[in-house]
């Protein structure tokens, strides 16, 4: 009873899905801490956490303006598609015939963080026409768009990771 109440309070007490994602992130880390040392920052995509505050939101209205994109698999396979990612060409061969590509390594992330830098320039353009439209927004409508196929797609990148 005491941890239902727990997760009541933090929920209730957050108002912005950031906030939340944080609290969830410090919380269970292992379940919310998704992050990775690269050239000597850490990266902090927060996928699972990043989601979950997402969709509390739809019970609890919380500000979900400072999310961001929810770096996986599907969002930068439609933006591939789109022509708004583009992969050097050996990466693009190995994805294309399925060769996996190692979780935490360079390439995971290079595709993770330009997938979150790329919706947050396309949501950047769109609020020119919709100033209230936000990244975790234009994210779920990528994905979708991940939903339909097309013979023309070319498929998303394989990793095993507990991430996304």
């Amino acid at each position: 009873e005491k941890g239902i109440a727990r997760w009541q309070s933090i929920i209730t007490d957050s108002y912005d899905a950031l906030d939340l994602a944080q609290t969830l992130v410090n919380t269970l880390p292992t379940i919310f801490k998704d992050e990775a040392t690269h050239e000597g920052g850490v990266i902090r995509f927060w996928k699972r956490a990043q989601l979950a505050a997402s969709h509390l939101s739809v019970f609890r209205r919380l500000e979900c303006a400072r999310l961001t994109a929810l770096a996986d698999y599907k969002i930068p396979s439609v933006l591939r598609n789109l022509g708004i990612l583009r992969y050097e060409r050996s990466l693009a061969d190995r994805i294309d015939r399925g060769i996996e590509i190692e979780a935490g390594g360079q390439e995971e992330l290079e595709i993770r963080a330009h997938t979150i830098a790329a919706i947050d320039q396309a949501t950047i353009i769109l609020q020119t026409k919709i100033p209230s439209a936000t990244a975790i927004q234009l994210n779920d409508a990528f994905w979708v768009m991940s939903r339909k196929k097309s013979p023309n797609d070319k498929p998303p990148h394989r990793t095993r990771t507990i991430w996304y």
